[in-house]
């Protein structure tokens, strides 16, 4: 009884088991694309690279979606970032020389215009820019 009983019980499995690798064969022909997964080796990242590139190469050089994808756009974004935070601390140490000469504060003998004359003009252009 215990063999016929491991005999139905292995046979069982062997048909669950074939019958999950029909419906996996099933479901994978017809199962919609999922997400990008993060490649697992530098074969597939460099076939993802590859196939990516072809796609660019189809879309025109003026186009958006390209554009933006560059290197070129994010260099240039990041410089115009960095260049507004310059502007900016400029802007706080102008106002706090002015506030320490206003407030007669030692060491700030001079109002700001005259210790950086030109930084007004220098604000309101990049005011402008930006």
């Amino acid at each position: 009884e215990s063999d016929s009983e491991l005999r139905d019980d292995c046979d069982k499995s062997e048909h669950e088991a074939n019958m999950s690798t029909v419906v996996l064969k099933h479901v994978s022909k017809h199962a919609p694309p999922t997400l990008s997964r993060k490649p697992s080796s530098l074969k597939e990242s460099l076939a993802r690279l590859q196939s990516s590139t072809k796609m660019q190469r189809q879309i025109p050089r003026w186009h958006p979606s390209r554009v933006v994808r560059s290197s070129i756009f994010e260099v240039f974004f990041s410089l115009l970032i960095l260049l507004q935070a310059l502007c900016l601390a400029i802007e706080t140490q102008y106002s706090g020389l002015d506030w320490g000469n206003k407030l007669a504060y030692s060491g700030y003998d001079a109002p700001a215009e005259r210790v950086w004359p030109s930084v007004p003009t220098f604000l309101l252009t990049t005011e402008m820019l930006f």
